[in-house]
């Protein structure tokens, strides 16, 4: 799916580039000017679209990150108390250290947080005598803060998870716009220079078949005079021959 959206965005610029270079026959039709300027603000919201998407990722794994060193920092916490526990012959204080890091990491992110401060508050007044069992106190601290820590951030997930979503969504229908924008207005007014202006119309196909998306059903089969038509026998990237990529998405509707 994102290597069809990137050869879309390929096929989007190569069109921008097109008018560009021929702005001088256009910039005085309004309708042109508006589409023109309209093509390069989808452009634009798409690119916006794409940019938010990447930079939600990396909270995600901030968070994963900070809650497997909590995990594995409450796991030795809790084979130093089972230790203490067991010396000293106290079965309930072992069974709450009794747990792997496997079954710390059970349920949704809340209840794994407030199991690992559990952990630091039960081993909180015995952390002197866990010096003997080589935890220096401070790890005791350490875990109550970064379970308070992972507290906190259990939202923000759910608030990037939603709004990567959200961002995604609106990048589908930004696409659907400008696929349909390109096929009923600048297609449709393109045509009229076909024949006044047919170098520029001729360039403006080529663009719009990049990435293999649309083909004029009137464009003549290449027959070898450079007419910039795809021949589909090569694989290449005309709109007969992308393997399905085209469907719904297309010019072609």
């Amino acid at each position: 799916m994102r290597d069809l959206l990137l050869r879309k965005k390929k096929m989007y610029a190569a069109v921008l580039v097109v008018l560009k270079k021929w702005m001088d026959v256009w910039k005085g039709l309004p309708v042109m000017v508006e589409n023109n300027d309209m093509l390069a603000k989808y452009v634009k919201d798409i690119e916006e679209t794409d940019n938010s998407i990447q930079e939600s990722k990396p909270t995600t794994v901030g968070k994963n990150q900070k809650f497997d060193e909590m995990l594995k920092l409450a796991v030795i916490i809790c084979g130093a108390g089972t230790s203490f526990a067991h010396k000293n012959n106290d079965e309930g204080l072992a069974k709450s250290f009794d747990y792997t890091y496997s079954s710390l990491n059970k349920g949704n992110a809340e209840e794994i947080c407030r199991r690992c401060l559990h952990i630091a508050e039960v081993a909180d007044p015995i952390k002197a005598a866990l010096l003997n069992h080589n935890l220096p106190e401070e790890k005791v601290s350490l875990l109550k803060s970064m379970a308070n820590e992972a507290i906190g951030l259990i939202p923000a997930p759910h608030v990037v998870i939603k709004g990567h979503k959200s961002a995604n969504e609106a990048q589908d229908a930004l696409f659907h716009d400008c696929d349909q924008f390109l096929k009923n207005q600048l297609d449709k007014d393109m045509v009229t220079f076909s024949e006044s202006q047919a170098d520029f119309y001729h360039e403006y196909t080529v663009s719009r078949e990049i990435g293999g998306w649309w083909k004029p059903d009137d464009k003549p089969v290449d027959d070898g005079t450079g007419d910039g038509s795809t021949d589909s026998s090569t694989g290449g990237d005309s709109g007969s021959n992308t393997g399905g990529d085209t469907t719904g998405d297309s010019g072609q509707g």
